[in-house]
């Protein structure tokens, strides 16, 4: 015999949505995952993740290195998986980056 999932409906104000779906694509992860983590978390501790801090989109979120080891490590990573960019791209946001490249690419 199978199991039976429910589905959860919930009102989530659009910043909020929008900035988590952005966060869940980047993780590779959906909503549902999300949901059932959640869920999850809130039977094994008996309260919500943060339950005492107030979300603000604005708030910079700081994460520290809990040694000097993985600070070097992600420093590491960090150099392996970057590209040199060139001196005229440097003042240019992503999309304007994207635009330029995308003109080059398709002059008429």
């Amino acid at each position: 015999m199978g199991s039976s999932d429910s589905i959860v409906t919930a009102r989530v104000p659009r910043e909020i949505r929008e900035l988590g779906d952005a966060v869940l694509k980047r993780i590779d992860s959906t909503v549902t995952e999300l949901v059932n983590s959640a869920f999850e978390y809130v039977i094994k501790t008996g309260e919500l993740p943060n339950s005492q801090d107030q979300f603000n989109p604005e708030e910079k979120i700081i994460r520290k290195f809990s040694s000097s080891d993985e600070k070097s490590i992600f420093l590491l990573s960090l150099k392996e998986t970057s590209l040199p960019v060139s001196e005229e791209y440097v003042s240019l946001s992503a999309k304007d980056i994207k635009s330029l490249r995308l003109a080059e690419r398709y002059e008429v």
